[in-house]
């Protein structure tokens, strides 16, 4: 990329109207670098590569060189096959994001040291060999978030406090750095890494724990804490640094913000999802946030952050939350992983390829598409044009919501089903993209008006109509003596 040089003293022999267009240009150049546009991305940006894994869930109770079933969670194949065709799409990786989820589904309580060891060691093994021509060490050993599969005790009646610190100083030594030298990480499950770009500012990777910020998965002591580990007060602190320093700030985590896709309710506690947002939401107005990425679905999805209705500024920019899905297929998910391009200069993420395995057809990972932009018909990836499609009627966004979204091996239409009437399911994946707060979403899906069935009428009547005679019958025991026997049982 060129690079605005400084001027000679033989420059001053030009004639005056080659250096006033020298200066014209010089003066441009420096005002496209110093004023990155996030939605209109420079022509001449230096573009690079990183790469999103989640949910691996590794079981190694699974036979090693057979790829899984629909239903189970990955095999040492799965995950081998998962990292080296993610190194065939991405040779050379800025970094690799590993978004939670090491270890399988099921209880906790048999985690003993041996089994976090394999499970730990043989994910970094295989990263390893994948990238085994990197010297990089945020691709050897992936910047990891921490997932709900990942604490120990992961299930609230367990016995243990909610997040054992000496469960996660287990793990943090397992993964090795940064997490073994991160002191927040071995208390508390969050932390910061940093990236330093060859072309722009520093990026500051906020690795959270968003277990602690969810609905029924949290003991009595933190559920109540308004801020639980203190990592509201982390964040902002955080944030604030950053745009102190001229920093550009990715958020990574398991849980999303937002509506759960399988169950349609939010997944995490309603005043943790309005502080998390009032905290980020002047961060993504002064562009210190430049992506924010999560997991936790097994689904693909992409959700709008903004405030509530009357509360949002008119003007106010949104910000993108990009979810992922899984390596995992237990949910009845093609096995998927995604490589992201993005500007060295402005470390927005400009596009993605997602690629997908469809164990129930083939061994051989394939691109489900290499540019979202031109698959779905988007001139820029950003929260601004991803809005505009989100809640235009555009037919590409049809496709997007009907679709296997998150390269499911279920349709939309089959998870939609059971729930409502097919033709629903677009404004539902719409809402959900919009609408990250309940309220909104079920006003904007219309679910929170839906008809109360007549079974519903039936059984209030019946109740009232049992209540109604138990106090006559009592009324007549009082005011009537001796007619009380006549309702002895």
């Amino acid at each position: 990329m060129s690079r605005t040089q400084q001027a000679s003293p033989g420059l001053l022999l030009v004639s005056s109207h080659t250096l006033l267009l020298l200066l014209v240009l010089s003066y441009h150049h420096v005002d496209a670098a110093v004023s990155p546009q996030p939605f209109a991305q420079k022509t001449e940006d230096t573009l690079s590569k990183f790469v999103v894994l989640s949910d691996p869930h590794y079981d190694p109770s699974l036979k090693k060189t057979a790829l899984p079933k629909y239903g189970q969670d990955s095999s040492y194949s799965l995950i081998s096959s998962a990292f080296n065709s993610a190194a065939k799409a991405a040779p050379n990786p800025e970094f690799v994001i590993l978004l939670g989820d090491l270890f399988p589904h099921g209880p906790r309580q048999d985690v003993a040291t041996d089994f976090l060891h394999n499970v730990t060691d043989t994910i970094k093994y295989l990263a390893r060999q994948a990238w085994s021509n990197s010297t990089n060490p945020l691709v050897r050993t992936p910047i990891f978030t921490l997932g709900n599969n990942d604490i120990y005790p992961s299930i609230p009646d367990a016995a243990g406090p909610l997040v054992s610190p000496q469960w996660l100083s287990r793990l943090a030594q397992a993964w090795g750095p940064p997490l073994n030298t991160s002191n927040t990480f071995k208390l508390y499950g969050y932390y910061r890494v940093d990236y330093v770009s060859p072309e722009g500012p520093t990026l500051s990777i906020l690795s959270l724990n968003t277990f602690i910020w969810t609905l029924g998965d949290v003991d009595d002591d933190v559920d109540n804490d308004e801020d639980p580990f203190e990592q509201f007060f982390w964040l902002d602190s955080e944030l604030e640094n950053a745009r102190l320093d001229s920093r550009k700030v990715w958020i990574i985590g398991h849980h999303p913000p937002g509506i759960d896709h399988f169950s349609l309710e939010p997944k995490w506690r309603p005043d943790y999802l309005q502080r998390y947002t009032d905290i980020v939401s002047p961060h993504i107005q002064n562009d210190t946030i430049a992506a924010q990425l999560f997991s936790h679905e097994h689904y693909s999805s992409m959700r709008l952050l903004k405030q509530k209705p009357g509360k949002q500024l008119a003007g106010q920019k949104e910000g993108l939350v990009l979810v992922h899905s899984s390596i995992s297929p237990i949910f009845g998910n093609n096995p998927t992983f995604r490589v992201y391009e993005f500007s060295l200069e402005s470390l927005l993420p400009v596009d993605f390829e997602e690629w997908n395995l469809q164990i129930r057809n083939s061994s051989e990972w394939a691109a489900l598409f290499h540019s979202f932009k031109l698959e779905f018909g988007l001139d820029h990836f950003g929260a601004h044009d991803v809005g505009q499609w989100i809640r235009g009627e555009f037919d590409s966004f049809a496709e997007y919501a009907n679709s296997s979204l998150g390269n499911s091996a279920r349709s939309n239409d089959e998870l939609c089903r059971s729930r409502r009437r097919l033709e629903d399911c677009e404004r539902v994946v719409r809402c959900m993209s919009d609408s990250v707060f309940r309220e909104d979403f079920r006003r904007c899906s219309g679910l929170g008006m839906l008809p109360v069935p007549a079974f519903v009428f039936a059984s209030c009547f019946a109740g009232v109509t049992l209540v109604t005679l138990g106090c006559a019958s009592f009324l007549c025991c009082f005011f009537f003596p001796k007619h009380r026997r006549n309702f002895a049982v």
